[in-house]
């Protein structure tokens, strides 16, 4: 997929952190979407409780990622980016937590 070149650097970030978690090469991370999002404010669609975003239009990327038959979802700005959801293989996206970077149990 072509990934636009404003978006090259968060899509990188993105598929470093998801080849971390899953101990592989960054290589094997297949890039399936990267679509442009204006966020409702700075916490890019993943709110953690208890915590004060600004409440500004954020413009980022909403970025779909792929090892096996795995998924994950990363929201992004134009500089950083948040593990939004893993997607199951049968399709059903599980939220991540942020403190197990896990899908079970969590809170978003």
């Amino acid at each position: 997929m072509k990934i636009p070149e404003r978006a090259q650097h968060v899509v990188a970030q993105a598929r470093a952190d998801l080849a971390a978690r899953e101990n592989v090469p960054a290589e094997e991370v297949e890039v399936v979407r990267v679509e442009a999002v204006d966020w409702p404010d700075a916490s890019l669609g993943c709110p953690e409780p208890g915590m004060a975003y600004a409440q500004v239009i954020t413009p980022g990327w909403r970025i779909v990622l792929r090892v096996g038959s795995r998924e994950a979802v990363y929201h992004s700005d134009q500089r950083r980016v948040v593990r939004a959801a893993s997607i199951a293989a049968e399709g059903r996206p599980r939220p991540v937590s942020r403190r197990t970077g896990r899908g079970e149990d969590a809170t978003l």
